[in-house]
């Protein structure tokens, strides 16, 4: 579970399928998470917060969900200036 700042793509990086939480208005702009399918997004703004985070922990769970996530990350090159997500 982790900010939704850049520490997202430092995950990434490691193929670590993450939970990214928006805290703040400049983190409900970025869309790497969402976009990379490459885990799981919750926006704390929203009136279901504790129960979306709660929801996200137990998709997470699933071992399928968490194969599914890293197989996306595999077909991203973080290191690349633009990254192009299928």
């Amino acid at each position: 579970i982790t900010s939704n700042g850049r520490t997202t793509f430092e995950i990434a990086s490691m193929r670590v399928p993450m939970i990214s939480i928006a805290v703040n208005q400049r983190e409900k702009n970025h869309s790497f998470v969402k976009h990379s399918k490459s885990g799981l997004h919750v926006d704390m703004s929203s009136n279901l917060d504790n129960r979306m985070v709660l929801v996200c922990i137990n998709q997470m769970l699933d071992q399928k969900n968490r194969k599914k996530f890293v197989d996306n990350m595999r077909k991203i090159n973080i290191f690349c200036r633009r990254m192009k997500l299928e």
